[in-house]
């Protein structure tokens, strides 16, 4: 049994139109697995997220957790208590500046008005 040429042309047309189409769902469901992985990392994330603010809040609740928050983020003491401030003994005092570098024509400028 033999087709026309125009059934053939026409059975391509439709057989790219198909490749298409589907070609065209292959690359929306990539795109929507990419998207869902990202989504279970970002859902993962939050999960760990919330398991350490809701271990936060649990210890706020306490007056112990509570006073521990409060001398950690403000550095305050308790009645009767002193607060003592450890200095680094290599640190450097802020308002000191540093030793200004010379270039070698500054250095040489500088020995000549010494001379003179």
């Amino acid at each position: 049994m033999a087709y026309s040429k125009i059934t053939i042309a026409l059975m391509l047309v439709l057989l790219v139109f198909m490749a298409r189409g589907t070609y065209s769902i292959y690359q929306k469901e990539r795109d929507a697995a990419a998207q869902r992985d990202l989504m279970q990392q970002q859902f993962a994330t939050l999960q760990a997220r919330e398991t350490v603010i809701s271990a936060d809040v649990q210890a706020l609740q306490t007056n112990t957790g509570l006073d521990k928050a409060l001398r950690e983020k403000f550095g305050v003491a308790a009645a009767g208590e002193s607060v003592a401030v450890i200095v680094d003994a290599t640190a450097t005092d802020a308002t000191t500046a540093p030793p200004v570098q010379q270039t070698f024509f500054q250095k040489f400028w500088s020995a000549v008005t010494d001379i003179l």
